[in-house]
């Protein structure tokens, strides 16, 4: 059980997280951040940061910054992924409370996706938790791994209290612009499907007739969709769909 003067340390240490969370400007000030004042208060080997949307069950990450986090798993998740794929994190985005792992215990918690990357980039002992803004389509996510011990409650009472401070860190540390994101969340979800289409080769006849469709009512949503990414034709609206990676959406 902690002591009083444990308790009181533990005070201290979140009021000068709080105090320097309000100073962070810079990528490096966050890591910085992070290695001197998140883990006095959460001891842990590797953490990662990300800002994304979930775009038609497609986890899009705008940010993605790791202190001391294996790379290749930061470039694996670069992509983008399906929610469906992510067990750990779709269990966070239902309940909105931290999340704690021990693999060794309940792996069965984890996808097999998840499971893989976690033995092979020996990310033991996790906890995570994020914010969500009120549509559910945006937020950051703070994943913590190679704890020193198993997590429990008291770990995820330190994340419900820091993580707010890291939201505002993180948001005015590291800027971000997502065209695709920008482009997908104007579309609808049947102006994306026929995007989608199109770039696969499908004529309007045929998209027509897959979706059910007079073929007026696909020129004019094509016609729309130009509008929305800037373009003048089909020819512009592959290109840009491919420059902006808008192809991983929405399939």
């Amino acid at each position: 059980m902690p002591t009083r003067e444990t308790g009181n340390q533990d005070r201290l240490a979140l009021i000068e997280l709080m105090e320097h969370s309000i100073k962070c400007s810079t990528e490096d000030e966050f890591k910085d951040l992070i290695r001197r004042h998140v883990r006095p208060l959460l001891p842990h080997g590797c953490m990662l940061a990300a800002v994304g949307h979930l775009i038609f069950g497609m986890i899009a990450a705008d940010v993605l910054l790791g202190v001391d986090y294996p790379l290749g798993m930061i470039e694996g998740l670069r992509d983008g992924t399906r929610m469906t794929e992510r067990a750990f994190m779709m269990r966070w985005y239902e309940s909105r409370k931290p999340q704690a792992m021990d693999l060794r215990v309940n792996p069965e918690l984890l996808s097999p996706l998840e499971r893989e990357e976690a033995e092979r980039y020996e990310l033991q002992n996790i906890v995570a938790h994020g914010l969500v803004d009120i549509d559910g389509r945006a937020g950051s996510y703070f994943s913590f791994s190679r704890l020193p011990e198993p997590p429990g409650e008291t770990e995820c009472r330190v994340l419900e209290q820091i993580v707010p401070h890291l939201h505002q860190a993180l948001t005015r540390s590291v800027p971000f612009d997502s065209p695709a994101l920008e482009s997908v969340i104007e579309l609808t979800a049947r102006e994306l499907e026929i995007l989608h289409w199109g770039v696969d080769g499908y004529a309007v006849k045929h998209i027509s007739s897959l979706l059910g469709t007079s073929q007026r009512t696909i020129r004019t949503q094509l016609h729309s969709i130009y509008r929305k990414l800037g373009v003048s034709g089909k020819g512009e609206a592959i290109a840009r769909t491919y420059e902006i990676g808008l192809d991983k959406f929405g399939k």
